[in-house]
């Protein structure tokens, strides 16, 4: 096993943390890597393993056409989807229309696709605000590798979330 395929993962993932192990392992040593609070390296990786989710292909989503992965609204393509929160199927919007669909601001949404919330304080130069990817009852659209159904919005693996990010935020197409 070579260093590189650890690597790969961002590491406070808990594929990392099974991956180090792994890489750990076949050097002839002890897991070392601590997760989150767990700092002793077995139990963080008992609990990582539980965690971990390793795509199909060697990248997550590699390959995939995902020719459905479009705005219901304006067709935007090759942008930051949301779909509805619990609904099955769901309607996939991007930034602008879920806006529109929720008759909420997006002014300001970051490259991430966070979108100011709530205050949560002032600071010298004013008010500071928590950060949600969510516009109103739409979360983001994370696609599985089946292509055909969208991770829960809590459950979706680092992975997912990180192709998700890396989209455009905004579609030029609208």
């Amino acid at each position: 096993m070579k260093k590189a395929d650890v690597t790969k993962f961002e590491q406070d993932s808990a594929e990392y943390i099974v991956m180090h192990a792994l890489w750990q392992k076949s050097r002839g040593r002890a897991p070392s890597a601590s997760y989150w609070w767990m700092r002793n390296p077995k139990k963080a990786l008992q609990f990582a393993k539980k965690a971990a989710y390793f795509p199909i292909r060697s990248t997550y989503l590699e390959g995939a056409r995902l020719a459905k992965y479009c705005c219901s609204e304006c067709g935007a393509t090759n942008c930051k989807l949301w779909r509805e929160w619990q609904t099955s199927p769901p309607k996939l919007l991007c930034a602008r229309c879920a806006a529109k669909d929720q008759k909420k601001s997006i002014r300001g949404i970051d490259q991430e696709g966070t979108i100011a919330s709530r205050p949560l304080g002032h600071m010298t130069k004013g008010m500071i605000y928590e950060r949600t990817d969510q516009i109103g009852r739409f979360v983001p659209a994370l696609p599985t590798e089946n292509e055909k159904d969208y991770w829960g919005y809590s459950a979706a693996p680092t992975l997912a979330i990180k192709w998700w990010r890396e989209l455009p935020t905004l579609s030029t197409e609208s």
